[in-house]
């Protein structure tokens, strides 16, 4: 490295240093909002309409990309957060052959409510596409914490029976990796490592 370089950047760091302030620099990209003086939107990760701002650029991403596939993945979780923050991505193919044929994600509809019909719909898209790929593929109506019912499906990973999992098994209910605090070893999916997947 350049010695004048690394003199100027030891002088920088001292200087700093006498001002006892703490600067950071983010890792991935950092959604802002240079009008806002709102704590989401200078130093916390999370809240306000920080969610929401980033959907709509994931959307628009999505919409000027035609063929890709939006991702919603877990994010980063550091220690005393008790849950992984959100993360949003669009994916495209180099060659711009079509990631995803099935019904458009809802995010890129007129609204950003689902309709009953919508959900219906990309469920059977869902069950089509595996029994292409030879899989076998189980509805399951689990009960949430509101009371009401939820679609999962459960894909064997080749061509076991779909049954073989009975509908009491407590891992059909977990919920999403989303929703609850990472362990400390890392995510385990007991149900993949067993050669099922649940959607």
């Amino acid at each position: 490295m350049n010695p004048d370089l690394d003199q100027i950047i030891a002088a920088h760091d001292a200087a700093i240093a006498t001002t006892g302030a703490d600067i950071w620099i983010g890792a991935e990209p950092t959604f802002t909002l240079r009008g806002s003086e709102e704590p989401h939107w200078l130093s916390q990760a999370l809240g306000g309409d920080k969610e929401t701002y980033a959907l709509r650029m994931t959307r628009e991403l999505a919409l000027r990309h035609p063929g890709s596939i939006i991702l919603r993945t877990v994010g980063r979780q550091y220690g005393g957060e008790d849950r992984p923050r959100w993360s949003f991505g669009v994916y495209q193919r180099r060659d711009a052959t079509p990631v995803w044929q099935g019904p458009p994600d809802p995010l890129l509809g007129e609204s950003a409510t689902v309709t009953s019909g919508q959900r219906a719909n990309f469920i059977a898209a869902l069950v089509q596409s595996f029994g292409d790929t030879h899989r076998r593929c189980r509805r399951l109506a689990i009960p949430n914490d509101d009371t009401d019912t939820e679609v999962r499906l459960l894909v064997s990973a080749d061509s076991d029976d779909a049954n073989a999992i009975d509908d009491s098994d407590t891992r059909l209910a977990r919920r999403s990796v989303h929703e609850r605090k990472t362990p400390e070893a890392g995510l385990n999916d007991e149900l993949a490592e067993a050669g099922w997947y649940l959607f």
